[in-house]
Formats: structure tokens, sequence, C-alpha cells
């Protein structure tokens, strides 16, 4: 990437899907289902699938259906297996997992998970030898909204919303579990965030990260459209602007990031 230290790119936030994963490759290195032997050293698990729906974030592993698919007869068996022994693994407080028909395995993260992982990120930005500028030139839709992104970012300081020298203290006081906080248009752009920091991991064309970038540009001015930024009005206005100032701290990386 072009004017960018590689070595430090999207460190500062984690992928779910790849901690997910590694969750994956772990327990299939600890059992085994006869007649198969479940090992990472004859399979690479596929792609887990993200879907946002109810406001709550849900990812879909066809792992189960991927081994069995010569033994279709197992899978239900297969899934339940990888399942129970995820469940021990992964904690409670990270993701809800089960099985569903056929034989997926399914993790529908947890209001926790979210909210650390919005934290981590904005605590990552706070900690990178990276300094908040605006793009030279405007030449893409992705760069339009990275400037509109650091315009919002400018005020959001002077008006004390976020802060990058300090992310911690400002999350104290934050809990998705509060009531009607969030509305559908945060959660439709929560579920586009991680969507691009997973993507990140898989992308390797310009043609790629270009799509990535757009689609990241495209659900962020939806998000901007509807979530009100500046009214004091609203309920928990003091949690909703934290949040949302985080989310655009974190778009202007991920699309600083995917810049060429």
């Amino acid at each position: 990437m072009k004017g960018k230290d590689s070595s430090r790119e999207i460190e500062f936030l984690i992928s779910i899907e790849e901690r997910l994963q590694n969750s994956i490759e772990f327990v299939l290195d600890q059992l085994e289902v006869q007649p198969l032997t479940l090992r990472t050293d004859q399979c690479h698990p596929p792609p887990l699938t993200l879907r946002w729906q109810d406001n709550k974030l849900n990812y879909r592993s066809a792992i189960a259906l991927f081994l069995a698919r010569k033994h279709s007869s197992l899978a239900s068996q297969v899934a339940a297996a990888i399942t129970e022994k995820l469940q021990e693994t992964i904690p409670p407080d990270f993701a809800d997992i089960r099985c569903s028909p056929p034989a997926w395995i399914e993790f529908t993260l947890t209001e926790k998970t979210i909210q650390n992982w919005l934290e981590e990120g904005l605590q990552g930005i706070s900690s990178l030898s990276y300094s908040l500028t605006p793009p030279e030139t405007i030449d893409s839709f992705p760069k339009y909204v990275r400037d509109r992104c650091w315009q919002l970012l400018q005020l959001g300081i002077q008006e004390n919303f976020i802060s990058l020298l300090h992310p911690i203290q400002q999350w104290k006081t934050i809990s998705f579990s509060t009531p009607s906080l969030l509305i559908d248009e945060d959660w439709q752009f929560l579920y586009q965030l991680i969507l691009t920091r997973d993507g990140l991991e898989k992308v390797s064309s310009v043609q790629q990260r270009e799509k990535l970038a757009d689609h990241l540009s495209a659900a962020f001015l939806e998000f901007h459209r509807h979530c009100q930024l500046f009214n004091r009005q609203q309920p928990h206005f003091h949690q909703l602007a934290v949040i949302r100032f985080t989310a655009i701290a974190i778009t202007e990386r991920l699309l600083f990031d995917l810049e060429d």
C-alpha cells in the first residue's frame, strides 16, 4: 500500500471472524468423530457468514456440513460435537453458540462483545503512530466519506464527545444493555463495520479493496442520514455520542487502510 506502514495496518482492531475461526480450528484439533478425523491439517474451515437480523449479529459456520460432505448422515452429529466443545472454549459472554438445521453452527454475538470491540478499536486508534488527517485529494467516493468522517471527528473532539487521548475514561459509563439505546440504523452500521474489518483479512486485489471501501462508505452515509450526532435532547445522548463517534473514528481508519 502506498505511503503506509503496512506493519501497523489494521492491527488496531481484531477480526471477530478470525477469532471464531481460530477457535474452530483449535476445537477440530481435539475432536474425532468416527469415521471422520477432524483435523485442520486436512482441511481449512470454510468462511463464516455474518448476518444482521432483529438487531443481532450472527455468524454461521458450515464446517460440519463441509466435513461430513461424504457422510451426510453424520452432519448433525459432527455439528453437535463441535458446538459442545466450542461452548467450553468460547466464554458465554462473548457469543451464544448453538446448532441449527441441518447442521449449521451459529454464533450470536453478545452486546458486551460488540461494545468491547468498539472500545478496543478506539483504544487501538489512540495508540497508533497515526495522525488524524483528511485525504490529500478527494478523487473517490470513499475519500469523500473519509473526509466527512474527519470533519465530524473534529467537531466531536471540540464538543468533547470523543477523545483519542483518553478513550478508556469515556467508555466507563457506556452500556449497550440500556433499553432502546441504539436504533436499527446504528445496528446496521455496526454490522457493516464488523463485516468490513473481517473482509480486510480476505481481500488482496485493488478491486476487492475498492468494493469493500465503497460498501462501507455507502453504509456510513445511511448511518449519518438517520443517526443524529449533535441532538442533545435525545435520551441517553452522552452514551449515543460516544458510541457513534467511536464508530466514525473506526470508519475513518478503515477507509484509510483500504486506500491503495
